[in-house]
């Protein structure tokens, strides 16, 4: 299932082409391509950006009022202590307990950010929620049961300024899974590819 797009008279749009264009220009960061953990989907275009983008990204969270800037990937691999404040920043904050996250969630926000700041946002991305104990999800109205929350592949998010259409038509584009458009803020996850609207 796809997400159609609206068509706007102004500004930048976020889509499929959009990214190619804004990113697929743009120099590999190192002599070999990065290599993303073995979920990888071959052949989407998450796999095709992500090692020409510079692994950067720039959080608040809306509950906690914490903030996360740090490039999570460098010459030598994955930047662990970079990877452990990920997953403390996006910890279940009412249970005090994190988990280790998807890091293809942190590539895609950072291949989302960049197209947004080659599009003219500021490429600030709000976090909603990321980890969810059980007992959290459980007291969630209207949360799925297995919800990939609770696996640290998920992550509920605003960018700023970016209309949710287009930052679904982005995500979506980017086959990283899940994506899911709520009033208020985009779900992602590294699930099954899927869409729908909550």
């Amino acid at each position: 299932m796809t997400a159609s797009l609206p068509s706007r008279a102004f500004g930048p749009t976020l889509t499929r082409r959009a990214a190619l264009g804004v990113v697929g220009g743009i120099a590999l960061a190192g002599p070999a391509a990065r290599a993303l953990p073995p979920a990888a989907r071959p052949g989407s275009l998450l796999d095709e950006l992500h090692d020409r983008v510079t692994p950067y990204l720039e959080l608040g969270h809306a509950h906690t009022g914490e903030s996360y800037v740090g490039q999570f990937y460098g010459a030598g691999g994955y930047d662990v202590t970079e990877l452990q404040k990920l997953d403390w920043f996006l910890r279940d904050w009412r249970q005090k307990q994190s988990v280790q996250m998807d890091p293809r969630l942190f590539w895609a926000l950072a291949v989302i950010r960049t197209v947004c700041q080659r599009a003219g946002f500021s490429g600030k991305a709000t976090i909603n929620s990321g980890y969810r104990t059980l007992q959290t999800n459980s007291s969630l109205e209207g949360t799925a049961r297995n919800s990939l929350h609770m696996a640290g592949r998920a992550i509920d998010l605003t960018f700023e300024k970016v209309p949710p259409s287009q930052l679904v038509g982005c995500a979506l584009a980017l086959q990283i899974g899940g994506v899911g458009q709520y009033p208020g803020f985009t779900h992602i996850d590294s699930g099954n590819l899927r869409t729908w609207e909550g």
